[in-house]
């Protein structure tokens, strides 16, 4: 599975998510390292739809994350 991210944006109140272009290869282990506070998790949650990412900024082979019923993200 590729997971491509392009420019998502996710904000708190008091803390703002920026992440650039990236693209996460299907087939190997990846890290995401950081200083507490950076947005790691954030940007898990985001990744795993416990957040809402905005439309076109995550991809799964593909396919853009928030349009994916849930189902079709369960898989």
């Amino acid at each position: 599975m590729k997971v491509r991210v392009e420019n998502l944006v996710f904000a708190y109140e008091d803390f703002r998510l920026e992440v650039g272009p990236l693209v996460f290869p299907g087939a190997q282990v990846t890290s995401v390292v950081g200083p507490n506070g950076a947005g790691k998790s954030t940007f898990l949650k985001c990744g795993a739809s416990v957040l809402p990412a905005p439309p076109k900024a995550l991809y799964v082979d593909g396919r853009d994350l928030a349009s994916l019923r849930g189902r079709d993200r369960a898989k």
